[in-house]
């Protein structure tokens, strides 16, 4: 059986693997995506018993990417990955590789969740969709923050008719309006993203 370890960096993956007694098999480097270490791996095709990497953001989409290819993955959990590594004697992406190789052989990890890849998109439709409502709020603080000072006061408006209250409030103030329009303007294209994501976010609950 073929155990592998594997640090993920930003472009690159050290891979290391060795066989259930330890000994070193084969090390090196490949691109940071499932298909450049699965073929890495092709030599042992149906011999890799484990292979692991250290969890993190990187490594979550990583892992996700080598199960759906049919590479047993696991993610291990930060702090033991530390502890075991903390002994190597140089700090190296070799050396970690070699490390969570031998940690993912002898069993002495806890793994961590991974999410399939149909999660982690859902994920971060959701962290988009909320990116794009706190830029709406933000963009009006600030247009209420400018006409503020001027005793242009909003009151209660809901968010649909935000622009028209602006426009009521400017009249017929050529220079108010000349301010107010590309800051409306940026606001309705937030607006318009907005609608096609929670279109997206809806379109996935049915």
């Amino acid at each position: 059986m073929i155990y592998v370890g594997l640090d993920v960096s930003l472009n690159s993956v050290a891979v290391c693997a060795v066989d259930e007694t330890g000994k070193l098999i084969r090390e090196g480097t490949t691109l940071a995506d499932a298909p450049s270490i699965v073929q890495y791996l092709e030599p042992w095709a149906g011999q890799v018993e484990r292979v692991g990497l250290e969890a993190g953001p990187r490594s979550e989409w990583l892992a996700a990417n080598l199960i759906e290819l049919g590479l047993p993955a696991v993610s291990l959990e930060l702090r033991q990955v530390k502890a075991a590594l903390s002994a190597m004697p140089v700090k190296s992406d070799r050396n970690d590789a070699r490390g969570i190789a031998q940690v993912v052989r002898t069993g002495w990890f806890k793994p961590v969740h991974v999410k399939c890849i149909g999660s982690q998109r859902a994920r971060t439709l959701a962290a988009a969709r909320k990116h794009i409502i706190r830029s709406i709020t933000a963009a009006e603080q600030v247009i209420r923050g400018l006409l503020r000072p001027l005793g242009l006061k909003f009151g209660v408006v809901s968010r649909t008719l935000f622009a028209t209250r602006v426009r009521e409030l400017v009249g017929d103030d050529a220079l108010l309006e000349a301010i107010m329009n590309p800051l409306l303007a940026g606001r309705e294209a937030l607006m318009r993203e907005y609608a096609q994501l929670h279109r997206l976010v809806e379109g996935r609950a049915q």
